[in-house]
């Protein structure tokens, strides 16, 4: 069931890469995730006693709000019932929770299939540098046209796949080399720290590296690695000064000095995003409970309205307006539910983990502090290529609380200590 988990990711993470793929890879992943579901609690029948997980309601309750936003866009946007299902069938990567609670039964298998997520990380990179310095072999999402792409400190961005992927996997390479005892295993946790890291900076996007930084930090003096916290500021302070003097320009600091030109001057990305703001506002002033269907709004470009459904329909950037536009008040009390379970099953899983495998709870740690922080440009909810991931964390923090035996099956004592 490993291998199925991998050809999942594989699905979702890379194939919309492909030019001539026949098909929605994020429908191949849906089908992927019913046909695992019915494999796992039918065929195998593994225990139903998982759906009882305080994961599992907030999951759920999700997926009621999504449904919602269906007749609220029939009522409210004229589009049919139907239409509303079919736009908002990718939130259903939610279920993807009970196909990864059902196959990672132990820390042991957590630490399996999360080495084979760093392979594939690193294979998404080779890929963009082929890409990059090679031939074209995947779609570029910043050709500019003409084949001329973005530049930024530069450097023209790549396309880098699977960059949701890559960032979690870095916080747990951060996790790995921050609590192994195995010489080895904290080498390679350093190499892959670093190589991903540089993926970031590579790609040069701002606020993501600021995200994560951030969470490797808080991380480090949450657990008290005063010492590696120590030096790592000293070499990323050494980085950033070399760059500064053998380089035309930082390709550290530019970012974010561009980054605050655009905003103060109102053109580029940030323009788009205060434009976007600006109608996430508006929408949750006018449907501001549970939101008003603009979730389920179905964008088709032969409508005469096409251009207003497209600006106030689901969008990759921003999280905390786009959540407000599309569920409403409601929404943000889910996700404040959600925070407070990472936080619990993090406190959990610290007690209740052996100390090889406390890097688990630091990489909560740093999860939950990258989701806070990236959330506000990152929209990680409403995409599949980020729902599993968060589905992902969510079950191996499962593990690690110690709230499902080897088995599969629930240990709610365990749980129910923790949530009171």
């Amino acid at each position: 069931m490993i291998f199925l988990l991998v050809v999942f990711f594989f699905a979702n993470q890379l194939l919309w890469l492909l030019p001539e793929f026949p098909g929605k890879p994020t429908d191949v992943g849906l089908l992927l995730i019913f046909a695992g579901i019915f494999y796992q609690y039918v065929i195998r029948r593994q225990s139903f006693s998982i759906f009882s997980s305080p994961f599992s309601w907030l999951f759920f309750a999700y997926l009621f709000l999504v449904l919602i936003q269906a007749p609220l866009a029939s009522i409210n946007f004229n589009q049919s019932v139907l239409n509303g299902l079919v736009a908002v069938r990718q939130q259903f990567y939610y279920l993807s929770f009970f196909l990864f609670i059902s196959v990672l039964k132990t820390p042991s298998d957590v630490f399996k299939f999360m080495k084979i997520l760093t392979i594939l990380s690193v294979i998404a990179l080779i890929l963009a540098a082929i890409d990059t310095f090679g031939p074209n072999i995947v779609r570029n999402q910043f050709d500019m046209g003409d084949g001329v792409s973005k530049i930024r400190s530069s450097i023209a961005v790549p396309t880098v796949p699977a960059l949701n992927l890559i960032s979690v996997i870095f916080l747990w390479q951060v996790s790995i080399w921050s609590f192994a005892t195995d010489k080895s295993t904290r080498f390679w946790g350093r190499f892959l720290t670093v190589f991903l890291a540089g993926a970031h900076v590579w790609q040069q996007g701002r606020w993501r590296l600021l995200s994560i930084v951030v969470a490797a930090l808080s991380m480090l003096v949450l657990k008290r690695r005063i010492k590696l916290l120590f030096s790592l500021v000293l070499v990323g302070i050494t980085a950033v000064v070399i760059a500064e003097y053998r380089m035309e320009t930082n390709i550290f600091l530019n970012p974010f000095i561009s980054g605050m030109e655009t905003v103060k001057e109102q053109k580029g990305s940030a323009a788009a995003r205060m434009r976007q703001l600006e109608v996430d506002l508006e929408i949750f002033e006018k449907y501001p409970y549970v939101g008003g269907g603009t979730l389920a709004i179905r964008v088709n470009e032969s409508d005469f309205s096409y251009r207003r459904k497209e600006e106030i329909s689901r969008k990759a950037d921003l999280g905390y307006t786009h959540l407000l536009k599309h569920l409403g008040i409601l929404g943000i009390v889910w996700l404040v539910f959600f925070y407070i379970l990472l936080w619990v099953y993090t406190i959990l899983g610290s007690k209740n983990l052996p100390p090889e495998h406390q890097s688990i709870t630091a990489f909560g740690y740093s999860y939950l502090v990258y989701f806070i922080v990236s959330f506000v440009m990152e929209n990680h909810l409403m995409f599949p290529h980020s729902i599993i991931l968060v589905c992902l964390v969510a079950a191996i923090l499962s593990v690690a609380s110690g709230e499902f035996n080897g088995n599969g099956e629930a240990n709610s004592n365990s749980t129910k200590s923790g949530l009171e």
